[in-house]
């Protein structure tokens, strides 16, 4: 069930924090180590980076207007959605700096959490 009375927009955050704190690769993923070496990688592989992380925000962003559409979420769509994408980006270089992928997730299960209250 969704953070937020089981609103399909929440339902869709959820499975993607589920998904990322169940199989986040140690090793992380193209884009995040791309991003993390961008002083070391092509003008054109950053900017491939850059659009991956606004696609994603922008998606976050989508379905917190959908959720607050249905009434589930009041609070400010665009800066919760910068902050879910900061967290998320946040948490794949956690695990693969070798931080424990529980507690990292908690962190994202907490972010979940607080959307459901605004």
């Amino acid at each position: 069930g969704g953070g937020a009375g089981g609103a399909v927009p929440y339902d869709a955050l959820e499975a993607f924090v589920g998904l990322l704190s169940r199989g986040a690769s140690a090793q992380g993923c193209l884009y995040m180590n791309t991003g993390t070496e961008r002083p070391h990688v092509s003008r054109a592989a950053a900017r491939r980076v850059e659009a991956y992380l606004e696609q994603l925000r922008t998606l976050f962003r989508d379905k917190l207007i959908e959720a607050r559409a249905d009434g589930q979420f009041g609070g400010d769509a665009d800066a919760r959605a910068t902050q879910l994408c900061i967290t998320v980006t946040g948490f794949v270089l956690a695990v693969k700096a070798g931080a424990p992928r529980v507690r990292s997730a908690r962190a994202l299960e907490f972010l979940l959490s607080d959307l459901a209250r605004d």
